[in-house]
């Protein structure tokens, strides 16, 4: 086939045509997806949530907290500041073991540097250091929280021990 002349002549016919498969169906399903679980967060967000230390499900106020876990929440080393917790209450955390357990009834930050924002520590107990915070080698950042009724020997809201340094920014301490 070394004349230009012999080689073949290839037609190709493309049928347009209704019906089959173009590939729109995922998109629909996706979508409806996406709508769900926008719907699903918007109502988490709606909701809210708390995040609790009343393990019995029986405090009223400051009675009853015995029974309770000692931190609700505990952000060892190695949380970086790419750890965010965002919009939900801590609340019920009592505090009253011995060392380490009685610091940070709400939340106790060991050696890490979590974000917090738009969190509510509410009625939290340390026999010791922080009932609401307890940082110990730790700089949180903490915006757009709100800390009330939480009760400690030393620093209800927040303590810092060894070097911690938390970035406190538009919160209320009560």
């Amino acid at each position: 086939m070394s004349d230009e002349s012999q080689r073949p002549i290839v037609v190709k016919r493309i049928k347009k045509g209704g019906g089959g498969h173009h590939g729109g169906a995922w998109k629909i399903a996706y979508a409806d997806f996406v709508t769900a679980m926008m719907a699903f967060f918007l109502l988490l967000w709606l909701l809210g949530s708390t995040a609790s230390g009343d393990l019995q499900g029986d405090d009223s106020g400051m009675d009853n907290k015995t029974d309770n876990s000692y931190h609700v929440v505990t952000a060892l080393s190695g949380i970086t500041h790419a750890t965010l917790l965002d919009g939900f209450t801590i609340q019920g955390g009592y505090a009253d073991g011995s060392d380490p357990d009685n610091n940070g009834g709400g939340m106790r930050n060991v050696s890490s540097e979590p974000v917090l924002f738009r969190i509510t520590f509410l009625g939290n107990f340390a026999a010791e250091g922080g009932g609401a915070m307890h940082n110990s080698g730790s700089n949180p950042r903490i915006y757009s929280c709100t800390f009330i009724n939480n009760l400690a020997g030393e620093g209800g809201a927040i303590y810092n021990a060894s070097g911690s340094a938390p970035r406190v920014v538009s919160t209320v301490l009560n």
